[in-house]
């Protein structure tokens, strides 16, 4: 019998709950977190499913919060393996945030959560992502 690697039914369904307060959590993380690869690892889980799920649906890539997420994912980069969160970093994180959000209203709740899908698999297999993955979400 061959063994399935995809997520179970349970796997979705937490995956959808999570994702149903991960965008808050990175929020609050973002605004109040003195634990920078805490805010860098929930901040970027939220752009990660965003960017994926804008960029699939045709969302216009010139659209300024879609590069305003673009510019919050080139922080993160800047800011991963340094313990000291800048408050620089801090402000395009938290700018991309709030973009995301506005992105999100426009965008097909079956979208974001095939994206939230597609990061757990990719955390299972590689432990997490980096630049070059959000790259390839839009075809850079």
């Amino acid at each position: 019998m061959k063994r399935s690697f995809g997520l179970n039914l349970m796997e979705k369904a937490m995956i959808r709950k999570d994702w149903s307060i991960a965008s808050t959590s990175a929020q609050i993380h973002a605004f109040t977190g003195n634990d920078a690869s805490l805010v860098l690892d929930k901040a970027g889980r939220v752009l990660y499913v965003i960017l994926g799920a804008a960029a699939t649906s045709g969302y216009d890539r010139q659209h300024v919060d879609f590069r305003i997420v673009l510019g919050a994912i080139n922080a993160l980069h800047d800011q991963a393996g340094n313990p000291v969160l800048s408050e620089l970093i801090r402000g395009s994180i938290i700018a991309g945030l709030y973009a995301a959000e506005r992105i999100r209203a426009s965008l097909n709740e079956d979208q974001i959560f095939k994206m939230a899908c597609d990061l757990e698999m990719k955390l299972r297999r590689r432990g997490g992502v980096v630049l070059a993955d959000f790259m390839e979400l839009i075809g850079n």
